[in-house]
């Protein structure tokens, strides 16, 4: 069973509650369960596990809002022997296996909040801070427990004759990558949009990353070796 069950409580006109909860599964795609081995390089491979089986899910979620514009959310997330990519070594051969080998419990807290600066000048503003804990099932297993955050903005200009302008960007760090450590990552966006039909449809030209801001990758660490991906 699957469930999904939501209860909103309203307090006047200015107040909301909403309690959420669902239960979910993710099963293995086909390229993970392909038993064959693929070259990436001469000393890194890629093996498929046919062993792989679906993994769960729950989400736990209480959200304020204020004044239907202003939101704080509470949560709660965690899976069981989630499917994850592990990394070894054989000599000089890097080994890179996907396992259902951890389990992941996570609480935040994430603020959205519109700001209104002239008629025609927006700033929407999220922020989300996370504390992530992993068990990893090896031999002997490994507990792993960091606090992350997320930030996220964009600037809406709106011009004459239903153009308007958008900047966004975001900024993640400490966060991580199935097992590993992630590095912080960050970007930023343009675009410029034109809508017609009272914003029934719109055109787009966006520049994605244009000043080249985004590296993401992850640090591998154990006993054996060490990677900078």
């Amino acid at each position: 069973l699957f469930p999904s069950a939501y209860l909103n409580r309203k307090i006047g006109e200015n107040h909301s509650f909403t309690l959420s909860y669902s239960r979910r599964i993710t099963r293995p795609g086909f390229r993970q369960l392909n038993p064959f081995i693929y070259y990436t390089s001469i000393n890194s491979i890629q093996e498929g596990n046919p062993n792989l089986h679906p993994y769960y899910g729950n989400n736990l979620q209480l959200e304020y809002l204020l004044k239907r514009m202003y939101s704080v959310t509470f949560g709660f997330q965690n899976i069981a022997d989630g499917i994850t990519n592990k990394i070894t070594n054989s000599g000089d051969l890097v080994i890179s296996r996907d396992e259902n080998i951890y389990d992941d419990h996570n609480f935040f807290i994430s603020l959205y909040t519109p700001i209104k600066i002239t008629s025609w000048w927006k700033l929407d503003i999220n922020t989300t801070i996370r504390n992530t804990t992993i068990n990893i099932h090896t031999q002997p297993e490994i507990h792993r427990s960091k606090l992350s955050e997320n930030f996220w903005a964009a600037l809406k200009f709106d011009l004459p004759k239903g153009y308007y302008v958008q900047i966004s960007g975001f900024y993640n760090r400490n966060g991580f990558y199935g097992i590993y450590d992630a590095k912080n990552f960050r970007r930023i966006d343009l675009s410029f949009k034109k809508s017609f039909l009272n914003n029934t449809l719109a055109t787009e030209i966006a520049l994605i990353d244009p000043y080249h801001l985004y590296r993401s990758g992850y640090i591998v660490s154990n006993n054996n070796f060490k990677r900078n991906v």
